[in-house]
């Protein structure tokens, strides 16, 4: 990106890099970038990384260059934390599964409770010691679907 800027005569415009971004990265792209944008690198725990990109706006699907748009679901397989995910309006093609993604809004309206933070708390707990963190990121299992 920055020899095509300078190329086109925007030398001036500066660059800042985020997303996964940590201290290694940040030797590779320093003689590139004039700023980073940093968040989980900066913790001392290890951490998921996950992504939050809008993929449908008024039922229209719609995203970002390289991700996949529209509406979707996250099935789990029971039993396990193997998890697969389909456009929204697919079913699980007759695998046996549970739908993870249920709604809170609707019509601007809460349409269940929630539970308590400290349940909350140790449910995440409960599933994230199932999970082998290293070996999700060896497959790619980044959460940017």
């Amino acid at each position: 990106m920055r020899w095509e800027l300078d190329f086109r005569g925007f030398e001036h415009v500066k660059i800042l890099a985020s997303g996964g971004i940590d201290e290694y990265e940040i030797l590779k792209l320093n003689s590139l970038v004039d700023g980073y944008g940093v968040g989980t690198a900066i913790a001392n725990a290890p951490v998921l990384s996950f992504a939050l990109d809008i993929m449908e706006i008024e039922g229209r699907p719609m995203a970002k260059r390289g991700k996949r748009s529209g509406a979707k679901q996250v099935w789990r397989v029971p039993g396990t934390v193997e998890n697969f995910v389909l456009p929204a309006p697919r079913g699980p093609d007759g695998r046996p599964a549970e739908a993870l993604l249920k709604p809170l809004l609707a019509g601007g309206r809460l349409v269940r409770d929630l539970p308590p933070p400290r349940t909350i708390r140790d449910f995440v707990l409960e599933q994230m010691a199932k999970i082998d963190i290293g070996a999700s990121r060896e497959r790619g299992l980044r959460g940017d679907y």
